[in-house]
């Protein structure tokens, strides 16, 4: 009896420990699953991320706003402009016997350049944001059109293209004014209102000083008694 027993006590003690401890293999894959799923949600959130700020700052977003963009807003999209990577695949045009494709090279070559995702074109991030004015040309009779509110998408010309662009008097005008917008807001110039203010300050200035000796010699006169008169002695 007490040999069954101690054997009962032993078998119980057995079922309790391995009831109370896992093992560690399957422990051990849990945590892996858990790790792997983990990681898979962190490239989707990341990957979403990514499409969401790809949206937000394609520069083909901002044609044509019917919002007026602030500076500040102007200068975060610059700041946050999104530019593809060496891996993007940019759409082919079948031209017959070859096919053309973007050159992610031309936004080296010409600082001003974007390509939107959204557009599938190519734009000049200056004129976009920065022109003030919607026609061109003698008499503002000519209509902007590719770069501008249209993206460039033929490519056959398109480096030709885009020199003639970085030559027209309205992109430099555009360039103008950007690097004035981003002085200003690096405050590295004043803005308009403070240099007329500075410019109306220094004409007040300059009016007080050229009044001072005419003041002092109109009172010089008048404690000498000498009349106030021009270098003639008669009037009409």
């Amino acid at each position: 009896m007490a040999n069954q027993r101690v054997t009962g006590e032993n078998e119980r003690t057995k079922n309790i420990k391995s009831s109370n401890c896992s093992d560690p293999i399957i422990e051990e894959n849990e945590k892996t699953q858990n790790i792997v799923v983990f990681e898979e949600k962190k490239q989707i959130d990341k990957s979403e991320l990514q499409t969401e700020s790809d949206s937000k700052y394609d520069i083909g977003l901002y044609i044509n706003c019917s919002k007026p963009l602030t500076n500040t807003e102007k200068i975060l999209i610059l700041h946050n402009l999104w530019v593809p990577d060496v891996n993007y695949k940019f759409p082919a045009q079948d031209n017959g016997k070859f096919k053309r494709t973007f050159q992610l090279k031309w936004l080296n070559t010409f600082n001003w350049l974007a390509y939107s995702k959204l557009k599938e074109g190519a734009f000049c991030m200056y004129c976009v944001l920065f022109l003030y004015q919607t026609n061109v040309g003698k008499g503002s009779h000519v209509k902007l059109g590719k770069l501008v509110t249209k993206p460039l998408i033929k490519l056959k010309d398109a480096l030709e293209s885009l020199k003639n662009h970085a030559n027209l008097n309205f992109h430099k005008t555009a360039m103008l004014n950007a690097d004035n917008v981003i002085k200003i807001h690096n405050k590295e110039q004043d803005n308009v209102y403070m240099q007329l203010n500075t410019k109306k300050k220094q004409d007040i200035l300059k009016n007080r000083s050229s009044l001072k000796p005419i003041i002092q010699t109109i009172r010089l006169c008048g404690r000498q008694q000498i009349a106030l008169r021009g270098h003639t002695d008669w009037t009409n």
